[in-house]
């Protein structure tokens, strides 16, 4: 599944969605794939904009959920870290491209990766989803 790609070219390459049911004239919802149990993807006016995981999905960065904030930052010194807006401890890690097209994003809370995310920008940055 390739972000900036439509749904339907998604459903060619991970097979078709389980939640058909799903309206997509909703301009934002989330689909998932029995291909990609662990991943949920966002779909904004019928495009793969972002996916989000909340298990232990490999990525670029070598970073699972789970993973200390500590060990993460001292191996990439180069996240951007910002406030998390809703834990007053927790913090988001933002890793863009070198384009500023798309980013990785986690989000860190009692100094643990809780959950990451991946995809285009300004999507991949949405705190609330869909919402």
């Amino acid at each position: 599944v390739i972000f900036g790609h439509s749904l339907a070219e998604a459903e060619q390459a991970a097979g078709p969605r389980n939640n058909s049911e799903v309206s997509l004239e909703q301009g934002c919802t989330y689909v998932t794939f029995a291909t990609l149990p662990d991943l949920m993807f966002m779909v904004e006016q019928g495009v793969v904009v972002r996916a989000d995981s909340k298990a232990a999905i490999a990525n670029v960065l070598g970073v699972q959920v789970g993973a200390t904030l500590e060990s993460v930052t001292a191996a990439h010194p180069e996240a951007r870290l910002t406030p998390h807006k809703y834990d007053p401890t927790g913090q988001y890690l933002i890793f863009p491209s070198a384009d500023g097209a798309s980013a990785i994003v986690m989000e860190a809370a009692a100094g643990k990766i809780a959950a990451i995310r991946a995809g285009l920008e300004p999507a991949v940055e949405y705190v609330e989803g869909c919402s």
